[in-house]
């Protein structure tokens, strides 16, 4: 709560209410109270009870304020007490038990998974006769070898287009056609056959070389025929061009029939002119660059890379989730560090809350009390002088002896702790007390925070423990 303001009492309101000198007045007249009297009058005691009446009012509403501060203090000290980190390492439990879990179902499919791609792989070796192990192409190097593969083919189109342009007779359609068509076998299907023919010349069995060496030797005779045919083509579509450009006008059978003599190009070696060498070279080099990419795209030894692979992906797979439970578990157990500091803080603040909740009581405490003092010197006292004076003024008998008294304002007023009991108990303490208790309530709570950080950092070891003994249960590295 803020801090309550007392507020003081008008003297001159009082008078008013009290009617204090009017009923002084009309008592020393009638000789009341009488002179043997030791025992105030009642218009004395009215007074007395008006003031009471009016401060009344005031304490009442601070002892609401006071029993919400109070409940207050009791909600803070409860929660200062209570240890929060209690359930922590349960739930840290669980929830590691459960990746646990997970991790051991998880890590024993794809061991099993591994083991059986390995005894394929060793079955591999062993049936082939290979000693080494097998080459494993990372995906940057086959990246390499597709971009060369398309890089070829694109060099290759735009070349052939150039060449071939300026001498077909049926113009540019026909040159990006041809260009494209021949660039897709030299390069593409170059590629295909270094990979799946080219590298059978390396198996262990006598017959699949001799088998797929003759099939490699017909697709390079093919590639030889092909690219001499085009710069066979390429030269005769040239020379007929250039005889009409001169003028000389040549049979329509014969300009269609160079398509087909450029199918027997070792007729026309001898008549060849430098574009059609270089589409003949440019065309077998490219052809060459696509045999070898594709034969090197993965291991050499035909089908060796393939069960290779499927075990390194198992592994792979298997390393990927160890890393993924073990990152889990560890995000988890800082996610409850954190939590804890959390805590720790939040009963810092709950400590510092109660202590100030303490300061804005004591100081109500305090500030009633010479709230108290100053209502008795400066209103009180004012009321009931000015009564005994008018009534000495007006009566003919001596005044009473305890006239001479001054007014004080009962003693059950004067002190908060009696005034407000219920709050005064809870929320009163002596400097030192109250430091005490802070000291008590802070080693209370870093003690609760230093258990819980022993607590779970133990259950985390526990868990790396037993994920490291199913590491070693199911080792990739037998």
């Amino acid at each position: 709560m803020d801090k309550f303001k007392w507020k003081f009492l008008d003297v001159k309101e009082m008078e008013r209410t009290t009617q204090c000198a009017a009923r002084g007045e009309d008592n020393g007249r009638r000789e009341i109270p009488k002179s043997s009297e030791d025992v105030i009058s009642e218009a004395e005691n009215d007074i007395y009870e008006s003031i009471y009446s009016a401060m009344n009012v005031q304490i009442d509403e601070c002892k609401k304020e006071l029993k919400t501060t109070e409940d207050e203090v009791n909600d803070k000290e409860e929660d200062i007490r209570r240890d929060r980190f209690a359930d922590m390492h349960s739930n840290l439990s669980t929830e590691l038990g459960i990746v646990l879990n997970n991790f051991n179902n998880k890590i024993k499919n794809i061991y099993e998974e591994w083991i059986l791609h390995r005894r394929e792989y060793e079955f591999f070796r062993t049936e082939n006769r290979i000693e080494r192990p097998y080459v494993q192409k990372s995906y940057m190097r086959k990246a390499i070898s597709l971009f060369i593969v398309f890089f070829f083919a694109g060099l290759e189109i735009v070349g052939n287009q150039n060449f071939l342009s300026t001498a077909v007779t049926g113009g540019q359609l026909e040159a990006v056609t041809l260009a494209t068509a021949i660039a897709f076998i030299n390069v593409g299907i170059s590629a295909f056959v270094g990979a799946l023919v080219m590298r059978q010349l390396n198996h262990f069995q006598i017959s699949n070389r001799i088998l797929f060496g003759s099939l490699l030797a017909l697709y390079i005779l093919f590639l030889v025929w092909l690219n001499f045919s085009m710069g066979a083509y390429r030269t005769l579509s040239q020379n007929a061009l250039n005889a009409e450009y001169m003028g000389i006008s040549l049979p329509t059978e014969a300009i269609v029939n160079y398509g087909s003599s450029a199918m027997a190009p070792w007729q026309h070696i001898g008549i060849l002119d430098p574009s059609g060498w270089a589409l003949i070279v440019m065309g077998i080099a490219f052809a060459a660059i696509g045999l070898f990419d594709g034969y090197q795209f993965d291991d050499i030894y035909p089908g060796y890379g393939k069960v290779g692979k499927k075990m390194d992906d198992k592994k792979n797979e298997y390393l990927s989730n160890e890393r993924k439970f073990v990152d889990e578990g560890n995000k988890i157990y800082l996610s409850r560090i954190k939590e804890a500091k959390g805590f720790e803080s939040e009963d810092d603040i709950n400590r510092q809350d109660w202590n100030a909740f303490i300061n804005t009581c004591q100081d109500v405490y305090v500030n009633y009390e010479e709230w108290v003092k100053n209502t008795e010197k400066q209103v009180l006292a004012p009321c009931i002088l000015h009564y005994r004076n008018q009534n000495k003024k007006m009566r003919k008998t001596p005044a009473p002896e305890y006239f001479k008294n001054e007014a004080k304002i009962d003693e059950d007023y004067m002190s908060a702790s009696s005034r407000f009991k219920s709050s005064y108990e809870n929320c009163f303490y002596v400097d030192k007390d109250r430091k005490d208790k802070i000291i008590e309530w802070e080693k209370l709570n870093k003690e609760q925070y230093n258990n819980c950080l022993s607590e779970l950092k133990i259950i985390k070891e526990d868990f790396d423990q037993k994920i490291e003994a199913k590491k070693n249960e199911l080792s990739l590295y037998l």
